[in-house]
């Protein structure tokens, strides 16, 4: 039997989605509209708005861009932050 402090925790926690996959976003083949129609989905049905994504890890997520480069950082910033 559950504890009363575990079943509070399980009827107020927020809901998560997990996507267990790298996700290049600086990919301009539609990765980011893939990333924010996953999110609007689960937001749908869940009927509340997201109030946190993580990316994790920056390395993973892109691509064969260099993380030195102003340029490249741009590009994966912009889709991000729109």
């Amino acid at each position: 039997m559950a504890s009363r402090s575990t079943t509070a925790w399980k009827r107020t926690k927020p809901p998560f989605l997990l996507i267990p996959q790298a996700l290049n976003i600086r990919d301009a083949s539609g990765t980011v509209s893939r990333l924010i129609a996953l999110v609007k989905a689960a937001a749908a049905e869940v009927d509340q708005a997201p109030v946190l994504i993580i990316i994790d890890t920056l390395n993973r997520s892109f691509g064969d861009g260099s993380e030195n480069s102003d340029e490249d950082m741009r590009e994966f910033i912009m889709p991000v932050i729109a």
